[in-house]
């Protein structure tokens, strides 16, 4: 397309034109504020604050709230622009326009950066590539919804928002909600990524999986689902276990995965083997900026994302060796941004490692040590390390449960 700043702003004031003689035309089309050119983007975003205040959006009503602020036009300039736009049925077209206007000055951009980009792989350069313009493409199909209208939804559907996995105590205890980040930390052979398999195979029974496993090979991750005992041909789970991934390629590939199967769940197998295609400072900072964009992704595929974090040794020196938010490598930014934070402990290793009987052979403890909107706590469960196999799940203090097929549930 040809494009020229005059042809924006001829555009952009038509378009405001266009709403004022016809307000209903902001819910039929949602045009971002930056698609507009330069100063008319204030005027916009004046005009959305005044139809969510219930106010009029009038030239009038505009000067009487904005009309000392430094971006005003002037009242001659806005009074006039009902004028230009001639009717606002209009206003349809116009937003295609600026919105067409808007991708396109954002496609020149990228293509900008890529050309500095040249320090990077070809992988790198392609992963930013891709994320770029998906994010473009993405731009347009955001919606506002209304308050009321969310708290609508939320009443009608409220088993929706949560992804079960099929075991009564676990997804009461523990709600895998969309949109939320979920970390599931512990020591190395507590169990974690076996958890984590197992929950991905009980959620796939009736929601589609992405796995990103940056630590065991697809070939391992396999093995793993079949000595479940479960024939897992035909379940909707995908696997990514390319070495080295960014945060950015997994960004992207879960968007897209989102986009083209409906990927219900994401696994992330662990955060701190995940790269980023930016240099931080520290490796801390490396992690935060991981964990803010995991949480990013979690709402914007509206899915929960499971990610895996290792602790820090400082535990291994304590006479009580049960995890705490303070054992999280990174924490810091890592329970920030988490809507669930979840510990896995097993009495039984470090017994072995000292030398003495377990109490609890088999027996997992999983603490919940942090959740958003919902309670702390302890649950247990029984692992089979050698099967894969988490059964008999039950709160502290609670008599075993008969242990269930595995082969049946499915």
């Amino acid at each position: 397309m040809k494009y020229s700043p005059q042809q924006h702003e001829a555009a952009s004031k038509i378009y405001l034109g266009c709403l004022m003689m016809d307000k209903e035309a902001l819910l039929k089309r949602r045009v971002p504020p930056e698609a507009l050119y330069g100063g008319w983007q204030y005027l916009y975003l004046g005009m959305l604050k005044n139809l969510v205040d219930g106010k009029g959006i009038q030239p009038a009503d505009l000067y009487m709230e904005f009309g000392k602020e430094e971006w005003w036009p002037g009242a001659k300039i806005v009074s006039d622009l009902p004028n230009n736009a001639v009717s606002g049925s209009r206003a349809k077209g116009y937003a295609e326009k600026l919105i067409e206007m808007f991708q396109f000055l954002q496609v020149m951009r990228w293509n900008k950066q890529l050309e500095l980009m040249i320090e990077g792989g070809e992988e790198e350069i392609l992963a930013k590539a891709e994320a770029g313009l998906l994010k473009i493409r993405s731009e347009d199909e955001t919606v506002c919804v209304k308050l009321s209208e969310a708290i609508r939804m939320l009443n009608e559907n409220p088993g929706n928002q949560k992804i079960s996995v099929g075991e009564s105590r676990f997804d009461a205890k523990l709600a895998l909600t969309r949109g939320g980040l979920h970390v599931l930390a512990a020591r190395p052979s507590m169990g974690k990524s076996s958890l984590a398999v197992w929950l991905s195979i009980m959620a796939a029974r009736g929601h589609p999986v992405m796995i990103f496993t940056l630590e065991m090979t697809t070939s391992e991750l396999v093995r793993r689902m079949l000595g479940m005992g479960v024939d897992i041909q035909n379940l909707p789970i995908w696997i990514n276990d390319k070495a080295g991934m960014t945060i950015e390629e997994i960004m992207t590939r879960a968007q897209i995965m989102r986009g083209q199967y409906g990927i219900d769940l994401v696994v992330v197998d662990y955060m701190q083997l995940v790269r980023t295609s930016t240099k931080h400072q520290n490796r801390e900072r490396e992690v935060a900026y991981v964990s803010s964009c995991l949480k990013e992704l979690s709402k914007k595929i509206d899915a929960p994302v499971l990610a895996l974090s290792q602790l820090n040794r400082e535990l291994e020196g304590r006479s009580n060796k049960r995890p705490t938010l303070a054992n999280l490598r990174e924490s810091g930014a890592i329970e920030q941004d988490a809507d669930t934070v979840t510990f896995l402990y097993r009495e039984d290793y470090y017994a072995d490692q000292e030398g003495k009987t377990s109490h609890a052979p088999g027996v997992v403890e999983v603490l919940i040590a942090k959740q958003r909107g919902g309670a702390t706590g302890v649950m247990l469960a029984n692992w089979e390390r050698a099967a894969n196999k988490w059964h008999s799940w039950r709160d502290k203090g609670e008599p075993e449960s008969p242990q269930r097929d595995m082969g049946a549930l499915f």
